[in-house]
């Protein structure tokens, strides 16, 4: 393993983490929004690999999800509604089942609770339609309309094993097919979860990692220049 090896796999890390922080910084006023993390394989796994092939590939292999609940923000919007704790909200689309935490939710022409791109909002039974927009909604995501139970919320969790796969906007789907139920979910009627991305701490890692690929493309050009006298000695001899 060279250190001109090992420079040029944290190039292509910084280049990675560049992308990360980049997209929760531009995700930082989005409602629901759950930053991403780069996760770096064990050194240990590193070395096992280097030592089998003689090289090496020490790129992030994994974007994690930070879980933290971003702050409760109150709008007084009855559509709107956030959660308390984990859960994410279900939609249906063309691939699926799709997952959010973003609870502005809106009604279409046929009287559906719609999310994101018109995505039908599912409950227990399926589709939610409503007659008004303004129902009741309770701590435990049940939907009332003056009496009359119309559904309720399906509200599903990952398990601390597996990692929501992140599709844009907020959007998220699973490998590992439906996400097991909330049994108890704590739902606020009237707000709406503001993005867990603090803007000053990813500004603080940009550019702890813009000054670190720095050093690295100075560390490669110092190299090259060496290598480049050793030929030219080479030649002379």
């Amino acid at each position: 393993m060279d250190a001109l090896t090992i420079t040029a796999a944290g190039l292509l890390n910084d280049v990675e983490r560049l992308r990360v922080l980049s997209h929760n910084l531009a995700n930082a006023t989005t409602s629901g929004f759950r930053r991403d993390i780069a996760v770096l394989r064990p050194f240990q796994v590193q070395l096992d690999e280097a030592g089998a092939r003689l090289g090496v590939s020490a790129r992030v292999i994994a974007t994690d999800i930070d879980r933290t609940q971003g702050a409760m923000r109150y709008s007084g919007n009855p559509l709107d509604v956030a959660l308390e704790g984990d859960g994410f909200f279900v939609l249906e689309s063309p691939a699926g089942a799709v997952f959010l935490r973003q609870g502005s939710f809106q009604l279409d022409s046929r009287g559906r609770l719609v999310g994101p791109n018109g995505r039908a909002v599912l409950g227990a039974s399926g589709e939610i339609v409503l007659s008004n927009a303004e129902p009741r909604i309770d701590q435990a995501g049940n939907i009332w309309e003056r009496d009359r139970l119309v559904d309720s919320l399906r509200i599903v969790r990952f398990p601390s094993d597996a990692q929501p796969v992140s599709l844009g906007g907020g959007l998220y789907t699973s490998d590992a097919g439906i996400p097991e139920a909330v049994e108890l979910p704590r739902v606020r009627q009237g707000y709406v979860e503001a993005s867990n991305v603090v803007p000053m701490r990813e500004m603080v890692r940009l550019i702890e990692t813009i000054r670190h690929f720095e050093a690295s493309q100075r560390l490669v050009r110092s190299y090259d220049d060496m290598m480049d006298r050793a030929l030219s000695l080479l030649g002379e001899v």
